[in-house]
């Protein structure tokens, strides 16, 4: 039984009827659901993924004003009649993981993204790091009358188009800083080389995700989720394969310009222009990919607003220390401090 069933049984087990029976208006009061960090919140635990505090869990969400009236008490009523254990598993209340808590709807998940409200402008996104609004939108809802929890999760399952299209051309600004890979592949240089196909990796999975409208996971569960995107995330995912198996420099160069084809014809096939063609030698950044088939297009579909911030400008997560940056016209402490501004 993974985490998500066994926090489900011991909801409707344990956590509904002891609140129907002590308190007979909670059940209508709050909604009941696993989300938050956790790999069990993707439905990604296994044997090897149950040693992170893995157990039993549920969140109840009541309404902001109600909670402060009754949430505290509710949680300690209910704390107090719990079994220690359930199905074999103890019951945790540790400071990293409560089988049971009670929280303030609106206010869980602004203190989650670290905004006072959610979001709805571009910045504003651009603020909220993506693991957070995929933990906030993975998971399974138990209980909720009315959808007042579907609702709130409902605005924030993907980002905006506008926001997509930014996050979009920054992945193929991340990938471009990798282009320097062909300077190591001429070199014969395998340990620099090994650098930029993991940065290259990375970014490239992200890039996929944006494609197919999907937040990405931290590193852990980048690639499982990769394959998840269907026949184009398996598409990716073998590419990228090919790329860190290649015998050879030259097979892990042909592998890299395949993974930005591939990326790339999709972006401009949704566009509806031309595709990018591979071959296309660039002296700044080396490697042999049309760049601006991708990003100026994506550039030209975006709101002016997003069009004047700087590529380089981007969510945590995001920011790398792989480019020079003066080539932006900056340095990378303004552009750490820009980011730094821009992500509280």
């Amino acid at each position: 039984m993974n985490g998500i069933s066994l926090s489900e049984a011991f909801f409707h087990d344990c956590v509904a009827p002891l609140a129907t029976k002590m308190h007979p208006w909670a059940l209508d009061a709050f909604s009941a659901a696993i989300l938050g960090d956790g790999s069990e919140v993707l439905g990604y635990d296994d044997e090897i993924s149950q040693d992170h505090n893995f157990s039993p869990r549920v969140l109840l969400f009541l309404e902001d004003e109600t909670y402060d009236r009754v949430g505290p008490a509710l949680l300690n009523d209910l704390r107090q009649a719990l079994p220690a254990s359930y199905r074999g598993h103890a019951l945790l209340w540790t400071e990293y993981r409560r089988a049971l808590d009670v929280v303030p709807l609106q206010r869980f998940f602004c203190q989650c993204i670290d905004l006072h409200e959610l979001p709805r402008t571009a910045v504003e996104w651009l603020r909220c790091d993506e693991q957070r609004l995929l933990e906030l939108t993975a998971g399974k809802i138990f209980h909720d009358p009315g959808g007042r929890l579907a609702a709130l999760r409902q605005r924030l399952h993907f980002y905006p188009p506008e926001v997509r299209l930014f996050l979009l051309r920054l992945a193929f600004v991340r990938l471009s800083e990798c282009a320097g890979a062909e300077r190591c592949i001429q070199r014969g240089d395998r340990l620099a080389l090994h650098a930029y196909t993991a940065y290259f990796t990375l970014f490239a999975i992200k890039a996929a995700h944006l494609i197919e409208r999907r937040y990405c996971p931290y590193h852990k569960w980048m690639a499982r989720s990769l394959l998840e995107l269907g026949p184009f995330g398996a598409q990716i995912h073998g590419t990228l394969l090919a790329m860190i198996n290649a015998s050879t420099l030259d097979a892990t160069r042909d592998a890299m310009l395949a993974v930005l084809q591939q990326l790339g014809t999709r972006i401009t096939d949704e566009l509806g222009t031309p595709p990018p063609q591979v071959g296309v030698v660039d002296g700044l950044t080396l490697l042999a990919f049309d760049w601006e088939a991708v990003m100026y297009p994506l550039s030209e579909q975006m709101p002016e607003s997003l069009r004047r911030l700087s590529p380089l400008i981007s969510p945590a997560g995001y920011l790398g220390q792989i480019f020079d940056y003066s080539g932006y016209g900056s340095t990378y402490r303004e552009l750490l401090e820009q980011n730094f501004y821009l992500t509280r």
